[in-house]
């Protein structure tokens, strides 16, 4: 078994490979795109990446659940902390991905009435769906499907809150509700 490197042509016989996997081809040549183990058979090839704790990377329709780390009138700043049930591994906050929920991705309906303060506020925890891969810095994401928004959140008094309906959850120690985009429970 040999290591390629990306960059590196791993096959010329482009024409006689049914299955390829870690590779993409340039001037008739199947060239490896990462770095990794090559496994070669007469129609098949394959690089297996030698780094099996690598990062999960956010793709359209990705689920995630992110924090809320800033908050604007436009727009609320999350970091991704789960992408398709796989936490993301680093510790550091400023390399953890960056989504952004703007506020016409809040609700499929009234979109222009959306207020973001009542909707999520720093610190919350949101289940939402990436909606496009945005620029070089943020994920742009959507909570307009019932059943992404505020899965978490704690009171002004610092108490964890529970849901009450789509738009309300309630403080059960001083019983203050507060509105929030709600997001629907899901069945274990």
């Amino acid at each position: 078994m040999m290591i390629v490197l990306p960059g590196q042509p791993v096959s010329d016989k482009v024409d006689s490979i049914n299955q390829a996997e870690g590779v993409y081809t340039r001037s008739d040549k199947l060239i490896s795109s990462t770095v990794g183990r090559l496994q070669k058979t007469d129609d098949s090839v394959r690089v297996e990446s030698t780094h099996k704790n690598s990062q999960p990377l956010p793709e359209i329709d990705s689920e995630v659940l992110a924090t809320v780390i800033r908050l604007n009138s436009k727009q609320a700043t999350l970091t991704l902390d789960v992408i398709d049930g796989v936490p993301c591994t680093n510790n550091s906050q400023d390399s953890n991905f960056q989504g952004i929920l703007r506020s016409q991705d809040v609700r499929q309906t009234d979109k222009d009435r959306v207020k973001m303060y009542n909707c999520v506020r720093p610190g919350d925890i949101v289940r939402a769906v990436v909606i496009s891969l945005g620029d070089a810095r943020n994920y742009y994401l959507s909570t307009a499907k019932n059943e992404y928004g505020v899965v978490f959140a704690t009171s002004e008094d610092g108490n964890q809150m529970i849901p009450v309906n789509w738009e309300t959850m309630k403080d059960p120690q001083t019983d203050k509700s507060e509105q929030r985009k709600c997001a629907k429970p899901t069945p274990l």
